[in-house]
């Protein structure tokens, strides 16, 4: 796995995240 497509996946989650409206909720797990 190369760092670029590390960083879109974790774009993708936190997209997720805050598209669900839960980032109050997921923000003390990271």
């Amino acid at each position: 796995m190369t760092l670029k497509n590390l960083q879109i996946d974790w774009l993708k989650c936190f997209v997720t995240v805050v598209d669900t409206g839960s980032l109050s909720n997921a923000a003390p797990e990271l």
